[in-house]
């Protein structure tokens, strides 16, 4: 899978978040669209824009707390044990 990202600033307008997520929505129907990227890229991309999607990449961004601190010390402990050796 080849993710491409497309961010608003935080605090976008609703109207303009909306207008992006109607623009991505519609360019998958676009026969220009699908004929320029298969000749740019040899493959069309499609892009996921509804609200199950977001919250489930939001979530991924910004993992719970616990998660968060699993993985320091994880990243810790594979730094002490590399210097170890030296």
């Amino acid at each position: 899978m080849f993710l491409r990202l497309i961010m608003m600033p935080a605090g976008a307008p609703d109207p303009a978040v909306s207008s992006i997520k109607a623009a991505l929505a519609n360019i998958q129907n676009s026969t220009e669209y699908r004929d320029e990227a298969m000749k740019g890229m040899r493959f069309v991309p499609s892009y996921i824009s509804d609200s199950r999607s977001e919250k489930r990449f939001l979530e991924v961004l910004e993992p719970p707390p616990a998660i968060r601190s699993f993985l320091r010390a994880y990243i810790e402990k594979g730094k002490q044990a590399s210097t170890m050796g030296r």
